[in-house]
């Protein structure tokens, strides 16, 4: 009779920690599928595929290292997806550079030093809290450039200085305007080269792993630069995202044929590896819109002036979240049956448990996963 109501009590306590175990896992998937949907949501509301009219032409194209691309565009200009097709796909592939990548990182070094240099103001004020008003932020956001450009290929000067408007995150979470000199770039090849090294002197190397973020788009844009240095999206996805007839000597840029004149895949293709296309490529370069003459800028107590550029989109990396949530419930697992085997002397109902909640966990990530990118491509359709 002692024996039975042993067992009994050990069966009612191996239910209880099942049972909690299951309520854990629950919760634990229900607080990462609230931090999830705000996310997702606002990746579909950045997402300018999700913006366009639902008539866009889709091109798709294989690149030379073998991925195969899709993008939707806008025609301006009846034939123009096929067109930019065409162009994209005849792109010859890079060719390896004598000295390996060196080269390439030694080049978007000379191209980037005077842009971190001259811009150490607004880079330090993203660091540093500033006093509204205050002379130095004046002056941090009143930068004019020197005359002339860096050298280029030929080892002569360009005839006016070239800016890259780009908008990125700030520490605070509002953001910020970066003016990249681009004078003396002439290939898609060295611009994203010169783009990711900006990007990483900004965040660091490691920073964004560490706060599980990660750059999702990259979206031509209509802005509005503040005093203080913050800018304003305007949130057009049709033509007003490039400058207007009127303003429109005041960028250098290849006629638009496209809305977007390079949509999102193709650039964050470039971005991650930007060693894919040939080193004297202008795609992408020639339809980027580039400031010319000098940086945009607005005098304290100014209305705010308007530019155009692009916006780097950051969000949550949920692939590193995922793994991150996999490992913790793995090695609390272990940690779990390891102990009840010792505690309890049952080592098959220890590690049955512990092979319930990694299995509810595994299927939970997987369907979060599926329902996540079901909701992007519903809003995208």
């Amino acid at each position: 009779m002692l024996g039975s109501n042993r067992g009994n009590n050990y069966s009612r306590k191996v239910s209880a920690i099942f049972v909690i175990a299951v309520i854990l896992d629950m919760i634990c998937l229900t607080l990462v599928a609230a931090v999830a949907y705000p996310e997702i949501k606002a990746k579909t509301d950045n997402n300018p595929e999700c913006k366009l009219p639902f008539s866009k032409p889709k091109i798709q194209w294989k690149c030379n290292c073998g991925k195969f691309l899709e993008d939707a565009y806008v025609e301006l200009v009846p034939g123009a997806a096929e067109s930019l097709k065409s162009a994209l796909q005849n792109e010859l592939p890079a060719a390896a550079p004598a000295h390996g990548d060196r080269d390439l990182e030694s080049q978007a070094e000379s191209s980037s030093s005077r842009t971190r240099r001259l811009g150490f103001n607004l880079l330090a004020r993203w660091i540093s809290p500033y006093t509204k008003g205050s002379q130095s932020e004046t002056e941090g956001t009143k930068v004019h450039p020197p005359r002339g450009g860096i050298t280029g290929n030929t080892g002569t000067y360009p005839a006016e200085p070239l800016f890259l408007l780009v908008c990125i995150e700030k520490p605070n979470g509002s953001l910020g305007l970066i003016q990249i000199d681009v004078a003396g770039i002439h290939s898609d090849q060295l611009l994203f080269a010169c783009l990711r090294q900006h990007y990483l002197s900004i965040r660091g190397r490691w920073l964004p792993y560490l706060k599980f973020r990660r750059l999702e788009y990259i979206n031509f844009v209509q802005f509005e630069l503040w005093p203080s240095g913050e800018v304003d999206l305007q949130p057009y996805y049709d033509r007003r995202m490039l400058p207007p007839d009127a303003r429109a000597d005041e960028y250098l840029f290849d006629p638009p044929t496209t809305i977007p004149p390079i949509a999102p895949s193709r650039l964050m293709h470039l971005w991650k590896s930007p060693e894919h296309p040939d080193g004297d490529g202008r795609t992408c370069i020639g339809r980027f819109l580039k400031r010319r003459r000098e940086r945009l800028y607005v005098s304290a107590g100014e209305k705010p002036a308007t530019g155009w550029g692009i916006h780097l989109v950051e969000g949550l990396d949920w692939v590193l979240i995922w793994m991150l949530i996999f490992v913790v419930v793995l090695i609390g697992s272990l940690v779990f049956s390891v102990a009840f085997a010792v505690l309890e002397h049952d080592i098959q109902s220890a590690f049955a448990i512990s092979s319930y909640v990694v299995s509810f966990v595994t299927l939970g990530i997987g369907a979060c996963s599926i329902c996540g990118q079901k909701i992007v491509n519903r809003h995208c359709k």
